[in-house]
């Protein structure tokens, strides 16, 4: 019996040495949800390069049996993706619990396997998952849900708004006062942008939408300012460089106020693509925007007969003489603080000379096409020194801001000193 006993006592010393050297470690209840999640999506080509990185990431303390996933779209279908899809955003794109669209309610916050927020915001039938929206319905992997993405979602911290942007077009023509609306216009969506000078410009691409039977388009985004162009062969949203703004009950075109003074002049032309811009503020979150378009062309004008060569000279030096002055002024008030000039008032005097300065572009501009209109010898160098002159005022504004608008345009520094070089040989003296 006694030996019974050791017999039985070595065993047992026996099998806790074993045990101490091959600890078995039971994979988590979230290790195995993944499996089964990735089972289940192998086959799907869609998200293919979504589960190759799901299959690496590290779940190992995950207790979570029931997931929803925002599985990604491949690459080559997500080119505007600004984040990376890598192991961090995968565990981004993995939410504790399994949410039906149902379940998915406007401001509904999930969170996501590595402790970051998930925001819910839903418009109409659609659901936004930070920003980003839902494709298609549910399927079903395992115990969880898994969702096709466009893009991978950037990291928030606060609900992202979404902004539905509806935008009709009509065509018009002169003589007749109906409008109607205009199938297949390619409507361009960009981001804003902002130059150096304040300007609005157009940003990152959002995409290219085209009005449907009714000539309209519906755009849901995230950003609250955008910017849009419209394109369709044949057609224009300009008349004789005017922008459209529809046409009255006599079959006359209407046109923007461009520069908002309550009357339609030259000043309102613009011979540049302009883009439309939409800002949204406080809490609206949708707005309506009407785009004319015409296939009418203008008539050619027929040139307006040249004023006399001194005349326009002696206008021009009164306006280059004005503005340099303000320089004069301007240049004492931040050197020598003249009038009681102190910095708090920098962006005053700044806006004050930008204006001035574009005034005198745009006189400048005009007395320049005006003179283009003759080959006559003493139009031509009056023309070539003002040019001269708005040279030096753009190399002014290159010193001061870093870039140049002409006609609405950006000119490269480059372009400036290859104009000036040119002009130098019309220029008496140096």
């Amino acid at each position: 019996m006694r030996k019974f006993y050791f017999y039985l006592i070595g065993m047992l010393l026996t099998f806790a040495a074993c045990s101490e050297e091959t600890e078995i470690t039971l994979p988590s209840k979230g290790e195995e949800e993944v499996k089964e999640i990735v089972s289940a999506l192998e086959e799907n080509d869609e998200i293919s390069d979504f589960v190759e990185v799901l299959k690496t990431v590290n779940v190992a303390d995950l207790e979570e049996d029931e997931l929803t996933v925002f599985a990604v779209r491949n690459s080559s279908a997500a080119m505007s993706r600004s984040a990376a899809l890598d192991s961090t955003s995968v565990k981004r794109h993995t939410a504790k619990g399994r949410y039906g669209k149902v379940d998915l309610t406007d401001g509904k916050v999930l969170e996501s396997i590595s402790g970051e927020s998930l925001y819910v915001t839903r418009t109409g039938e659609d659901i936004y998952i930070n920003g980003v929206v839902i494709e298609g319905e549910a399927i079903q992997a395992g115990n969880s849900y898994v969702y096709v993405v466009p893009e991978v979602m950037e990291q928030q911290s606060e609900p992202v708004n979404v902004y539905v942007t509806t935008i009709n077009v009509y065509a018009i023509n002169q003589g007749n006062s109906s409008e109607s609306p205009l199938k297949d216009v390619a409507v361009v969506v960009n981001k804003v942008g902002k130059d150096s000078l304040g300007i609005y410009t157009k940003g990152d691409s959002l995409g290219v939408w085209k009005t449907d039977e009714q000539g309209q388009v519906v755009i849901k985004h995230t950003e609250n300012q955008i910017v849009f162009n419209v394109y369709k062969a044949d057609y224009s949203d300009k008349y004789d460089n005017y922008l459209l703004a529809g046409v009255d009950n006599a079959g006359k075109f209407m046109y923007v106020d461009l520069n908002a003074d309550g009357m339609h002049t030259k000043e309102d032309k613009v011979d540049f693509e302009l883009p439309y811009y939409v800002g949204y503020v406080d809490d609206v979150k949708s707005s309506t925007k009407t785009v004319y378009m015409t296939t009418d062309i203008a008539e050619p004008e027929v040139p307006e007969e040249l004023p006399d060569a001194d005349s326009v000279r002696v206008a021009w030096k009164d306006v280059l003489t004005d503005y340099m002055r303000y320089n004069v002024e301007a240049e004492s008030k931040l050197v020598q603080g003249y009038a009681n000039f102190d910095y708090s008032q920098v962006g005053s005097l700044s806006d004050s000379l930008w204006s001035k300065a574009y005034n005198l572009v745009n006189k400048g501009n005009q007395f320049v096409d005006m003179l283009s209109n003759s080959t006559e010898e003493q139009y031509f160098e009056l023309k070539q020194n003002i040019l001269m002159d708005l040279s030096l005022v753009y190399t002014q504004l290159y010193g001061y801001y870093g870039q140049m608008v002409d006609r609405g345009s950006v000119i490269p520094e480059d372009q400036l000193i290859k104009q000036m070089e040119s002009l130098s040989m019309y220029v008496n003296g140096n």
